[in-house]
Formats: C-alpha cells, structure tokens, sequence
C-alpha cells in the first residue's frame, strides 16, 4: 500500500497490518544495519562500542524520520507508526548505547518493536479496538434505550389522555 504526504511525495510502508473496524497499524522494517554489522567485525572493543553508538544514532535517526512522515494521518490507525527490528539484538545493542531510546522513540510517536513484541502490540490495539467498538454500541444502545422510554411515556401520556377523553364522551352519551 503506499499514500502521498501533504507535498506529494510518495510514502510506502513495509506492511499495514488491517484489524478490526477497518483500522490499520503502520510497520516499517527498513532497518539501518551497516554499524551494528561493522561492530560485529569490529577487531578490538573500543572500536565495536563506537560502531553500536553509531547503530543507536542510526535507529534514531530512523525514528525522526518515521516521526516525520506521519503515517496515522493517512491511515485510520493509532498515533504512532511501527519501527520493526527483526532480530532482539538490534535493539539491545542500541539500548546499551542509548538507553532513552524506547522513550525518545515514544515521544516521537513510533513504538519499536521485535519479533516477540509485534505480536503481542498488534494483538493488544486490536483487543483496545474491540473494546471501543463494543463501548461505541453500548453508548448507542443507551441512547437508544433512552429514546425509546422517552417515546413511550409521551405515548402513555397520550393513551392516558384518550382514555379520559373517552370516559367523558361515554358518560356524556
């Protein structure tokens, strides 16, 4: 699926995920990798913390620009857009590195996520979902509930008044 932003310019997610209600999630999965690969090769340990430093620069990076493109305002879905890591230790590296990450990512209304979390994130918006669906039909039966009672008493007013009406007519007969 892809969308236009406000400039015009071409927006294409890695996956939008479709749940109840005709709502979506946004998942992006472009991950930057070359530092966190250049770590793992890195010849001695001052050289691979400064290349996870990098990797955590690089995911936040990708966050702003997540951030920037405004995914939710395309779809109907939450206020936040998914950055999927594919692998936990993408995410542990960077969080040695930068541990505000998870919460500089929020602030920027991107949720980051990993094989074992998407699952349960995507799971946890479609149940909040349902839950206000089934919240939306209570309200409007409720209302619905008070329409009727409303209807019905000035119908028994009425009848009520019919009946007087009646009972003159027939004991003026």
């Amino acid at each position: 699926s892809s969308t236009r932003d406000d400039a015009g310019d071409l927006l294409r997610p890695d996956l939008v995920v479709h749940l109840s209600d005709d709502r979506d999630v946004v998942v992006d999965a472009k991950v930057p990798l070359s530092a966190f690969l250049d770590a793992a090769g890195a010849a001695d340990d001052a050289t691979a913390r400064l290349m996870m430093a990098r990797h955590a620069n690089a995911v936040v990076q990708h966050v702003d620009r997540l951030s920037s493109k405004e995914y939710w305002r395309r779809y109907d879905s939450p206020e936040f857009v998914v950055l999927f890591l594919p692998a936990e230790a993408f995410l542990s590296s960077a969080l040695e590195a930068r541990p505000d990450l998870l919460e500089y990512a929020f602030s920027r209304d991107v949720v980051i996520a990993t094989p074992t979390t998407l699952l349960a994130l995507l799971r946890t918006v479609a149940h909040t979902w349902r839950q206000e669906s089934v919240t939306r039909n209570v309200r409007e039966v409720q209302q619905l509930a008070r329409d009727l009672h409303t209807r019905l008493a000035t119908l028994g007013t009425h009848l009520g008044k019919l009946g007087s009406a009646l009972d003159s007519a027939v004991g003026s007969y």
